[in-house]
């Protein structure tokens, strides 16, 4: 397995990994594991369980489906999240996936995405 479209692999859990839960959600859906590392090796995490649902739901107002996995006697964590309707955003940043690039949008692209996420066109 590696890193595409809809599959990302951190390490350990940074807070501004949230980022990837938006991008995910304003495009196609997709997979962050915690506790992968950039070859797909399994590493191992800390107790995150507890923290993270409530953390995420917090920072973007979405749930994302959160297991706990194991390989090799390692834990790791797999955040499945699905695309949303509505524009996902975190502190007022928007976020989309292209690859296995994570950019935030700016200026006439954010007008565009926003304007196609509420099913606006540039006519109406």
């Amino acid at each position: 397995m590696e890193e595409n479209q809809h599959t990302e692999f951190k390490e350990s859990w940074h807070d501004e990994y949230t980022r990837y839960i938006s991008a995910f959600c304003n495009t196609e859906g997709g997979v962050l594991y915690i506790g992968i590392d950039d070859k797909g090796e399994v590493v191992g995490i800390e107790q995150l369980i507890e923290k993270l649902p409530n953390f995420i739901a917090q920072k973007t107002g979405i749930m994302p489906l959160i297991h706990l996995r194991e390989k090799a006697g390692k834990e790791y964590l797999e955040i499945e999240v699905q695309p949303s309707a509505m524009p996902i955003s975190v502190h007022g940043r928007y976020y989309t996936r292209s690859g296995s690039v994570t950019s935030e949008l700016q200026g006439n692209q954010l007008n565009m995405f926003l304007a196609a996420k509420m099913g606006l066109t540039w006519e109406s």
